[in-house]
């Protein structure tokens, strides 16, 4: 089994406390390999209430129910970290599984690891 990640985090390097932002990963077992979500993938951190835009809260609700009481229960962030962002898909090509590829090899590791490292740095500049 080959697994691969990289967390991209923001806050000072010298702070004990930092706020990840998003997560790139590949999981190759067999297991993953016949998952309905992507390989490889991202996931987007929810941000925290101080980072969210005008007219967004903390207390915003998530889903209403038919009495119109919020869902106390959905955890928004867990919600989107569930998605999985497809990050090499080949739907274009049609056929079954386009969304999942293999690590086929350490080299095909490494090359991946460094060219996301290499575009998330060009990202953020």
């Amino acid at each position: 089994m080959v697994d691969a990640g990289i967390i991209i985090f923001e806050g000072d390097a010298f702070a004990e406390e930092k706020i990840p932002v998003l997560r790139a990963e590949w999981y190759c077992s067999d297991e993953q390999m016949q998952a309905i979500h992507a390989q490889p993938h991202w996931h987007v951190y929810h941000p925290p209430p101080q980072y969210q835009g005008p007219g967004f809260s903390a207390d915003s609700p998530a889903t209403f129910a038919p009495d119109g009481q919020a869902d106390e229960e959905v955890d928004r962030e867990a919600q989107l970290m569930r998605f999985h962002f497809a990050m090499s898909a080949e739907w274009q090509r049609g056929g079954l599984n386009a969304h999942i590829g293999a690590i086929t090899s350490a080299s095909a590791l490494g090359n991946w690891l460094s060219g996301c490292l290499s575009y998330i740095v060009g990202q953020l500049s």
